[in-house]
């Protein structure tokens, strides 16, 4: 072992201890830097037999890590100096590793493989074909594991030639050995049905040739699929009913802790499913003569199925083939009524799947943040309720009211057994209660809620009769899981209820913040957060629930809100699990506004406060998206309230931003930038910025801070907000020039660099930035030359900008231009690509910019008219008809009126790569220099302006032109 391996060993067992993971992790991305074959080390780390698993796991994930952040930058080209060494030795590699080591180098095989393949590595199946065996089983299952590995991104991918002719290529080359395995491996099984560890070898390869059997098939059938169906179907329905005790035991009927993992065969059953629900699905013309067959095999099996976790995927993957084979007009008619199938398939399939199982109760009492995860964000969709719900769809679509009249008295009778002994039946109303949501919503629950319920059902009646009391009822022996069925109902059905019924049971929900039950103050923190989310309708930003309404409630819910949060203040991971918490402490205060006064400032102080505990590890990204969602709304209450509470914000906010900063915590960096652009914003041109704040100006142009793309839309944000304020503070524009170059340069950030350039133009001295103007322009011309649409579009935007924004200087474009000394640059640049893409804008504010400035450019400047004049006159012509058609109600998009909600931005981003904006503070990041004209579809603001401010003044000039009106 060379130095270097063993100095990268011991620093990945450092690693292993949490509390050096950071710092450890630091020192090895500096010898990354330094070691140009660092991939290969770890390679070879990974196979050296006198290292630990414990090691070599670690070394597996820097590995993939690795891979992840270096094997190609945003414009796709590679960046380690090994690629060639890796892609030689990674197969060889991952077939040897134990399974917990293979998870790691295939994730990291799948990135390498969407850039690289088949293009720069041709030889990746002819090795792979070569190493499969008909023999060697054991090495067979790292050999198909990298193959999935490969193939399995098809299946996410849209349909297109290029993807075909991969497909095709991996067809020629491999469907031939695939099938002469997956009937070997079949033989195999049927003449070792007494030997436990190559059943298990054989069945691990087996499972895998049906995942790849569903890759390869996954866009469309390949014609030697086809041509096989019967026999490769053959083989496959053998093992919907395979059984074998030394594989998976007939006598578990409980749950053991010690036999809850999914076994090979229950997996292969599950991937048996998937496969059946694709071509079910996807080829019904094909597979039709084979699905009566398979419908009757699977609704034996779900009969029979034991009620353990480990076969919750097996059933859900069961009723989803189930679904699919219903969805098809020729074959729904097996599940209607007729013979009593429609009964029999409630009673026998949905019911028992829709009961709480042991499984669910468990995880009820000790996994609490897991169960209301599953139940509310969708992550519920591998488990037999979510499946019963999804299956009941479909056949309500089918048959909705002979399935609501059977359900109806199936419901009834679970309801009469309860109350005949609520305390040991309690079981029988949760199923009642589940069941009859299920049937009584249509379409999907969204977090708006459920927009439509079945009309042969009252959702009202059903909460009075069976619902309500469970509320009020203050018998401590109720439940917890009945409460939680309660509240819930109130979430679902919170549109039908009406705010009225809703105003009644809010004392309760708030009630339930003091219950000691996890789960029951955590979905009142819910319920309580989506019914202040009420709008008044789906297109309305105006909500239901107004300030006046929670005044003198809201300071009490939000303190015991975070007396909930502060119960594990001493476990910062377990103080950060419970996301909800704190959306419904934000959600609150945006509704409260300045009602709250200056308990604002105090819930600034205790989210800042819990920030500072948990910021050595932000384990939540959720929670800490709305912690700062939290300081950010009630700074911007403390600053509507009264401009002067700026220097009390910045007083209490700042130390904490400070440290932030200081010790790098990545996770808070962004969150941090916007806070300390909205506050640079709220200063007015009569304020003198904080020097808190400006002392920030020169540390925020350090190259680091820019490095990670998540960061630039904050750190854009604060430095154009410094720009606009107090631009003196940047002598070295050099600087700002170099980090506005890389980023025209990318292919996704380039708009950055224009926020940047129109605030420097705009807003530094004149004389400071004459001598930058023509690099500047070189810059812009040079990535011009790439023809990218969406980069042609927003230099439009910034031309138009920079006319309105530099109005005292008509001139001002025209002289930039002109400054390159080249006759042909200007009016190339207009006619080619102004002129010519001036329609492509669909947003309505870029057409309101655009279409003005262009306007005010043709008109005002005596430069352009003297220098250009054909230009200047299509400008003015071109905005004229444009504005005309807006003004008409032609060629529009978007809507009016539109409003940000906290809905569309539900899921919180992975940190390092991408932007989570604070949306109580958010900005639209393009500049309007003209908000006193109104792009308002219900309005002709922008007619008359035009008109009276633009056109009238000028009319001389217009006839001069012959500008047509």
């Amino acid at each position: 072992m060379s130095d270097t391996q063993a100095v990268i060993v011991e620093l990945l067992n450092q690693s292993l201890n949490p509390q050096f993971a950071k710092s450890i992790q630091s020192k090895l991305d500096e010898i990354e830097l330094v070691t140009p074959n660092y991939g290969i080390i770890l390679l070879t780390l990974l196979q050296n037999g006198n290292i630990t698993n414990d090691i070599k796991l670690a070394a597996a994930i820097n590995f993939k890590n690795l891979v992840k952040k270096k094997w190609i930058d945003i414009e796709g080209r590679h960046l380690l100096q090994d690629v060639q060494d890796i892609r030689s030795n990674i197969i060889d590699c991952m077939i040897q590793l134990p399974n917990i080591l293979k998870s790691q180098i295939g994730e990291a095989i799948s990135i390498i493989a969407e850039s690289d393949f088949p293009e720069f590595w041709p030889d990746l199946i002819p090795e792979l074909v070569t190493k499969l065996s008909l023999t060697d089983f054991e090495k067979n299952v790292g050999v198909l594991t990298v193959a999935h590995e490969v193939f399995k991104r098809w299946r996410s991918l849209p349909r297109s030639d290029e993807l075909f002719l991969e497909i095709l290529k991996v067809l020629s080359e491999f469907q031939e050995v695939f099938m002469k395995l997956f009937l070997e491996v079949d033989q195999q099984i049927q003449y070792n049905p007494n030997n436990t560890v190559l059943l298990n070898i054989l069945f691990e390869n087996f499972n895998l040739l049906l995942e790849i059997y569903y890759d390869l098939n996954c866009q469309d059938i390949p014609e030697f699929f086809e041509e096989n169906i019967n026999q490769g179907f053959g083989v496959i329905l053998k093992y919907l009913t395979y059984k074998n005790n030394l594989l998976e035991p007939e006598e578990q009927l409980e749950e053991d802790e010690d036999d809850s993992e999914i076994t090979v065969l229950i997996k292969t059953k599950c991937s048996i499913q998937e496969l059946l629900k694709l071509y079910a699905s996807k080829y019904g013309d094909v597979f039709g003569p084979l699905i009566g067959t398979f419908v009757e095999t699977t609704w034996e099996l779900l009969t029979n199925v034991k009620p353990l976790s480990k076969n919750d995927l097996l059933v859900c993957n069961s009723m989803e083939f189930l679904s699919s084979v219903a969805k098809i007009n020729e074959y729904s008619s097996i599940f209607n009524n007729e013979n009593g199938h429609l009964n029999l398939l409630l009673e026998k399939i949905i019911l028992p799947n829709l009961m709480l199982h042991s499984s669910d109760i468990e995880m009820f009492e000790d996994d609490p943040i897991e169960f209301v995860r599953r139940d509310l964000e969708g992550s519920d969709i591998d488990t037999r309720r979510r499946s019963c719900i999804d299956f009941l769809k479909v056949l309500k679509k089918k048959n909705l009211v002979e399935l609501t009249n059977i359900s109806t008295q199936l419901i009834a009778n679970f309801l009469n057994l309860y109350k005949q002994n609520p305390k040991a039946n309690w079981k029988y109303k949760d199923l009642a209660i589940y069941f009859y949501v299920a049937v009584a919503v249509e379409g999907q629950i969204t977090t708006f809620g459920c927009m439509e319920t079945n009309p042969h059902v009252n959702v009202i009646e059903f909460f009075q009769e069976n619902i309500a009391s469970d509320l009020s009822n203050n018998d401590i022996s109720v439940n917890p899981i009945i409460l939680v069925d309660a509240i819930k109902y109130i979430y679902v059905f919170r549109n039908q209820i009406g705010k009225e019924n809703i105003k009644s049971i809010l004392p309760y929900l708030a009630t339930f913040l003091t219950n000691d039950n996890y789960v029951v103050y955590t979905y009142s923190a819910v319920t309580l957060e989506r019914v202040l989310s009420m709008r008044e309708s789906r297109s309305s930003s105006k909500f239901v629930f107004q300030k006046a309404d929670l005044v003198g409630a809201s300071e009490a819910l939000i303190t015991n809100l975070f007396k909930l949060i502060m119960k594990d203040a001493s476990k910062p991971e377990k103080l950060a699990e419970n996301e909800f918490l704190m959306k419904s402490i934000y959600k609150i205060c945006s509704i409260a506004q300045d009602t709250l006064g200056d308990f604002s400032l105090e819930i600034i102080k205790q989210s800042l406060a819990i920030l500072d505990l948990i910021k050595a590890n932000p384990s939540n990204p959720r929670f800490t998206h709305y912690t700062f969602e939290s300081v950010a709304v009630n700074i911007k209450t403390q600053v509507l309230i009264d401009k002067a509470n700026i220097d009390k914000v910045i007083e209490v906010v700042m130390p904490s931003i400070l440290n932030y900063l200081a010790d790098d915590v990545t996770e808070f960096l962004q969150y941090s930038f916007q806070l300390l652009a909205y506050l640079t914003e709220s200063f007015t041109k009569e304020m003198t910025l904080s020097e808190q704040i400006s002392q920030l100006s020169q540390p925020l142009l350090t190259p680091t801070v820019w490095e990670m793309a998540g960061n630039i839309p904050a750190t854009t944000r604060f430095l154009v907000a410094i720009l606009n304020k107090q631009p003196q503070l940047f002598s070295n524009i050099e600087q700002i020039l170099g980090l506005t170059q890389k980023l025209l340069n990318s292919k996704k950030l380039f708009g950055h660099a224009f926020e940047i350039l129109e605030a420097l133009i705009i807003n530094c001295d004149t004389n400071l930035m004459s001598s930058y103007l023509t690099s500047i322009l070189s810059m812009i011309l040079a990535r011009l030359q790439r023809k990218d649409i969406s980069f042609i579009k927003r230099f439009i935007l910034f031309v138009a900008q920079l006319i309105l924004g530099k109005s005292n200087e008509p001139d001002f474009v025209v002289n930039w231009f002109d400054m390159l000394q080249q006759s042909t640059v200007f009016p190339g640049v207009f006619n080619n690509i102004v002129l010519s893409n001036i329609e492509q804008f669909n947003n309505l504010l870029e057409k309101k910019v655009v279409y003005i400035g262009l306007l005010t450019f043709g008109l005002n400047s005596n430069l352009l008219l003297e220098r250009y004049p054909e230009i200047a006159r299509s400008l003015i012509q071109n905005s004229v008809d444009l504005i005309k058609k807006q003004t008409q109600g032609l060629n529009t998009s978007g809507a009016a009126g539109t409003f940000i909600d906290m809905d569309m931005v539900e899921e919180i981003s992975t940190f390092g790569s991408s932007y989570s904006k604070l949306i109580s503070i958010s900005k639209n990041p393009i500049n309007d220099p003209i908000p006193y004209v109104s792009m308002d579809q219900n309005s002709n603001n922008l007619g008359q302006f035009v008109q009276q401010e633009l056109l009238q003044p000028k009319l001389t000039l217009l006839n001069a032109l012959n500008i047509v009106m």
